[in-house]
């Protein structure tokens, strides 16, 4: 299987013929916390046939982090969520 990774929240096409793209769609949702420390990010995610354009898996991913500022916490908030949707990727029979 090959993946060609895009970069996150940019509308680039892939190279490739073959395989499989891999993109993020809008951030839905970004909640901060002012008290809290705590951000919330939902991203749509979608993987697509390079050779056909079909989309073979499409999730929306919450995903949080929290520390103790919001620049640190959005950080990880986006790592947790690019972390959630490789994990789900990989396990998916393509």
């Amino acid at each position: 299987m090959n993946i060609k990774p895009l970069p996150l929240l940019r509308g680039q096409t892939a190279h490739s013929k073959r395989g499989f793209r891999s993109s993020s769609g809008p951030v839905h949702r970004l909640d901060k916390r002012l008290f809290g420390r705590t951000v919330k990010l939902e991203i749509d995610w979608i993987l697509r046939r390079i050779d056909m354009g079909a989309t073979a898996w499409k999730e929306s991913i919450v995903s949080q982090y929290t520390e103790g500022n919001a620049h640190v916490a959005t950080e990880g908030a986006a790592r947790n969520n690019m972390a959630q949707a490789l994990g789900k990727i990989s396990k998916l029979n393509l």
